[in-house]
Order: C-alpha cells, then structure tokens, then sequence
C-alpha cells in the first residue's frame, strides 16, 4: 500500500511540471508562464474596439524634420485590460502613420501618404513613465519648401493607424494634433 501511495505521489508531482505552458515575453526576457485561454487573444480583431476608448491617454505628438526625414514622436499609455490583451496576442500588430486624405498636397513629399509600418510589439517598444514611447520616421520624397515645411510639421494632417496581422485597418485615432487624453 505504501509503494502504491508513493508511485501516485510521484506521478502527480511529475505530471504537475508539465513544460507545456505557453511562453509570454515579459520586460524583453521571454519566460515560461501558464495563461488562462480567456487571456490569450489570436488577433486584434479579436479587442481592437477597445483601443481608444477609455483611460488610454497619448501624448501630443512631437514633429521635427531632419534632412530628408520626418520624425514623429510620442508617448501612449494604454488601459491595463488593454495592454495585457496586446501583449497576449499570438497574431502580430502594427501601427503607422497615415496622411489624412485632404490633407495640403503632402503626397508630393510623403510616398503613397503613409508611414512604413511597425510592429506594435509592447514586449520591444521602450517603456517610461508606465507610457510606451513610440518613434516613427517617415523618408520624404524630396527636401520640403518652407511652406512645405508648416504642413509636414502639422499634426493635423495626420492619423495613427493600428492594424491587425494582414495589415487591415482597425482603429484610426485623428488626434496627432492635439494627443489624446480620454
């Protein structure tokens, strides 16, 4: 009876550490953590609603042209419930900046009115302050005249973009303006 209770004891140990738990990627280490299937998520099709909504908060971007390059810098803290979603998602995210449609004839600077676009990996993307910090470089097409300038410098011609792993469309936030504070 006892070699029985043992052999039981011993298979529930050994059966209990399983390597079978999914790996998350956590501050840019990749560890080994077990997740309830109701917090993985396949795509951003499957929360994108939520993005935008409430508690995410961006900060009012920052625009400089350096060269042949327009820099665009900002800072986004997104809800926990949120951020946790974007994190567990097996399908990638991306982002990009995109040139509202009647914006003052910056397609003759900025190639087919869009960024490039970028992987919304929250496990990569520079943390500080609980915001991601968000850096995007958009190559012109040719040096901007003066004019030129004061539009490519103007967040109102522009909207972010975040888009699920086929690169469709999701959420389009206008507030390169201004940011966002909901």
């Amino acid at each position: 009876m006892k070699k029985i209770l043992t052999s039981l004891a011993l298979v529930v140990i050994l059966t209990g550490c399983s390597q079978d738990a999914p790996l998350t990627k956590t501050n840019n280490t990749v560890e080994q953590k077990a997740l309830d299937k109701k917090d993985v998520f396949n795509s951003l099709d499957d929360y994108f609603e939520e993005i935008g909504n409430e508690d995410m908060t961006v900060s009012k971007p920052n625009f400089i042209i350096e060269d042949k390059v327009l820099n665009i810098k900002f800072n986004i803290k997104y809800p926990d419930k949120v951020e946790k979603k974007m994190k567990n998602t097996k399908q990638a995210i991306f982002y990009q900046i995109e040139v509202k449609k009647d914006s003052a004839n910056l397609d003759k600077y900025i190639k087919e009115g869009k960024s490039t676009f970028y992987e919304n990996d929250l496990n990569v993307i520079p943390k500080q302050n609980d915001a991601y910090v968000y850096e995007i470089k958009i190559p012109l097409l040719k040096k901007p005249s003066l004019e030129g300038k004061s539009h490519l410098l103007n967040g109102e011609n522009y909207a972010l973009v975040f888009l699920n792993e086929k690169k469709e469309e999701k959420n389009v936030l206008f507030m390169m303006d201004t940011g966002l504070n909901i």
